[in-house]
């Protein structure tokens, strides 16, 4: 038994311009007023005779325009007629519908999302069930949900719930969900005949993994690829790497095809949420091959998220964008304390440290400074100040260390630095707290011979896993063991603060530079001076860009961590961090989540585990403390990313489906139901056209 079907039902409505025939009659029709003319009555005399014949040819006329125009119509819904199903065998069977959820879903087939595709096929399955089929419902995505259980002979509720579905963004396991479809038909009672069908695309990256033999003996597997087993390309923003020098900002754009064709697309970089465009270009790939573009931007006062875009006619438009962060430059304003100013340049404390940041320099760094005495601090504010520099400064009065304590206490770095007005003992008492190590005594370092220039000691141990000296090579280490050093402070052994760090030390264990912290604030102790009253270090090549990665670290900018990336799916690790307590995300669709972080940071428990990633975008962070104010944070947000494998729509083949799941998995697609089918559209435009050629004939006679 055959039905009739429509490959394209939604043009169905052009069926009523065929009425456009029959209301174009009825508005020409229009009554006559009759008036007697003695000529006109042998000529209708004559009409009288042949009235029925023109009557029925302006009938027949008007069924033959409405044939052209309901063929033409009913050709363009492309009617084919269906061979009917086999009847079900009698007896009970169970059906488990497997919906995949994952992100490939989303594609398109011409103008159809493939999700959509499956869920029209999950409709006709379950309305043309045979009696005594029962169906269950389960959805694939991030995880396989049980959408409806147990299995119901009645349609309707599995209709209504099928209403409400979207697929996800994240990946799909249809192995693991054939192997739940499976116990889930365990479960239910009576057993009967058991089926199993898959609504997919029946992308290759959704079976990763065979099942163990025999899993899925007696049941029934069918994985319906409801987009078709052509290849179908796609394009994809595959990643996004941003870097900063100084006020230029490099943005390296990865584009990957997957498909055989050749394809030249335009690639945009736009800020958001105003889509600004700052920069584009175009990308040319071959068959199945990435390429790059890369855009020289500009960086602006402060962080601008902004994304990643291409213009591409694909498959799947999900993963034709990716969204980054464009950091912001803004100098790091810093206030140098002169404890031995002079006239005389080369005898001034900070003459090399000015130096190493001028202009043309700190605009690279990213650093801007002033310079002050000792007696002037007491009265500054600093609030806009971000490092302090005391050099050789003799112990601060009361106003300037109450500042100071504050301003480290609040975030600020400080960086104090040895020298002749060093004070050891009203150091160790006024400055206590701030100083990483208790002060000892200023010694001699090397064989200084009376007379004679010393010779000094160089550097030993060096701590090349500190965000300092991170970004030095073999060269710039070996630069910085040519330094050396004939006086400095000793510190007290056995005495250092909690959580203090040694970066340098002297060749004979003696510390050179010591890191501290208080409270949110940071707190480093150079033992030797800026200058070359103690060391000869101003003079090598190695002073420059150590201090000025010295201070970048001090005023936090150059141990900004990029914003963290995750699949979707996958959980963020939020550290806890300073006083923060909670913090607030905001998703990318605009909803909200709280997460707990507890107080302080323990080793034990460094972090937490956000779990909810399952939107792609940027997920904002605001951190706050225990008292509900708004406190810094490591990082200002992070990255949810779409899993990659998802982008290659590549249908699985049969050989490789049956190696996954089993020699009795068939693939059903759309070509088998057409194969079942006859096309009717052929039929009708030759209607349409014998339709035409009768109307012109009737029309000439």
């Amino acid at each position: 038994m055959r039905s009739l079907a429509f490959s394209r039902p939604d043009l169905l409505w052009t069926l009523l311009a065929a009425l456009l025939p029959l209301l174009i009659h009825l508005l020409n029709r229009h009554r006559t007023r009759r008036q007697p003319f003695a000529a006109m009555e042998f000529l209708l005399r004559v009409q009288r005779q042949s009235r029925r014949r023109l009557l029925l040819r302006q009938l027949l006329l008007l069924l033959l325009r409405t044939v052209v125009i309901a063929a033409l119509a009913l050709a363009a819904a492309g009617p084919r007629l269906v061979a009917g199903r086999q009847a079900p065998r009698s007896g009970l069977r169970q059906t488990v519908l497997v919906l995949d959820l994952s992100l490939s879903m989303r594609s398109r087939l011409e103008r159809h999302e493939c999700f959509q595709q499956a869920l029209r096929r999950a409709r006709r399955y379950l309305r043309q069930a045979g009696p005594g089929e029962r169906f269950c419902l389960l959805g694939a995505g991030q995880d396989i949900e049980v959408l409806a259980t147990p299995c119901n002979e009645r349609a309707a509720p599995l209709l209504d719930r099928l209403s409400g579905l979207r697929p996800g963004w994240g990946t799909s396991d249809l192995s693991a969900a054939a192997l739940r479809a499976v116990e889930l038909l365990g479960q239910q009672a009576p057993a009967g005949r058991r089926r199993v069908i898959l609504l997919s695309d029946a992308a290759a990256h959704a079976f990763p993994e065979p099942l163990p033999a025999d899993s899925l003996a007696g049941v029934e597997l069918v994985v319906d690829a409801v987009c078709g087993t052509d290849t179908r390309d796609n394009l994809a923003v595959a990643a996004a790497g941003v870097h900063q020098q100084g006020q230029a900002i490099a943005v390296e754009a990865a584009v990957r095809l997957y498909g055989e064709q050749r394809h030249q697309t335009r690639l945009a970089i736009a800020t958001l949420p105003d889509e600004r465009v700052l920069a584009s270009g175009f990308v040319s790939l071959a068959g199945n091959s990435q390429g790059s573009k890369r855009f020289s931007l500009r960086a602006g006062p402060a962080p601008r998220l902004a994304e990643v875009s291409l213009e591409a006619a694909d498959a799947l438009a999900a993963d034709d964008r990716r969204q980054v962060l464009l950091p912001g430059h803004r100098s790091a304003r810093l206030l140098l304390v002169d404890g031995q100013m002079s006239p005389l340049p080369l005898r001034d404390e900070l003459f090399y440290l000015e130096n190493a940041l001028s202009q043309a320099q700190a605009s690279a760094a990213g650093l801007s400074y002033r310079v002050i005495t000792p007696e002037r601090l007491g009265r500054e504010k600093l609030s806009s100040t971000e490092v302090v520099v005391l050099a050789n400064c003799a112990a601060p009065g009361p106003a300037a260390l109450a500042s100071l304590r504050a301003f480290v206490a609040g975030g600020g770095g400080l960086l104090l630095t040895a020298g002749e007005h060093t004070d050891i003992d009203a150091s160790n008492r006024l400055l206590g707290e701030l100083l990483p190590w208790p002060l000892r005594d200023v010694v001699p370092l090397g064989d200084n011979r009376p007379g004679q220039q010393p010779e000094g000691l160089a550097l030993g141990r060096i701590d090349t896993s500190h965000p300092v000296l991170q970004a030095f090579g073999p060269e710039q280490i070996a630069a910085l063991r040519r330094v050396r050093t004939w006086r400095a402070v000793a510190l007290e052994p056995g005495r250092a603060r909690p959580g203090s760090r040694v970066l340098l030390e002297y060749e004979n264990g003696t510390p050179a530079l010591v890191e501290g912290r208080y409270r949110r604030g940071r707190v480093v102790l150079l033992t030797s001076t800026l200058d070359r009253d103690w060391n000869n270090w101003p003079t090598r090549g190695s002073y420059l860009p150590f201090f000025q990665r010295l201070l970048a670290y001090l005023s936090g900018r150059l141990e900004r961590r990029p914003p963290p990336e995750v699949a979707v799916g996958e959980p963020v690790e939020l550290p806890r961090d300073g006083e923060a307590t909670r913090l607030e995300l905001r998703a990318p669709d605009g909803s909200s989540r709280s997460v707990d972080l507890g107080a302080g940071t323990t080793a034990d428990f460094p972090a937490v585990r956000f779990g909810g990633t399952l939107l792609p975008g940027w997920w904002s962070i605001r951190a706050r403390s225990g008292s509900g104010s708004e406190v810094t944070y490591p990082f200002p947000g992070f990255f949810v990313r779409l899993p990659p494998g998802e982008s290659d729509l590549q249908v699985i083949a049969t050989d490789k489906l049956r190696a996954r799941l089993g020699s009795q998995a068939r693939l059903l697609t759309a070509g088998d139901e057409q194969d079942r089918s006859r096309r009717l559209d052929w039929l009708m435009l030759l209607l349409a056209a014998a339709a035409v050629l009768a109307e012109s004939f009737l029309v000439r006679r």
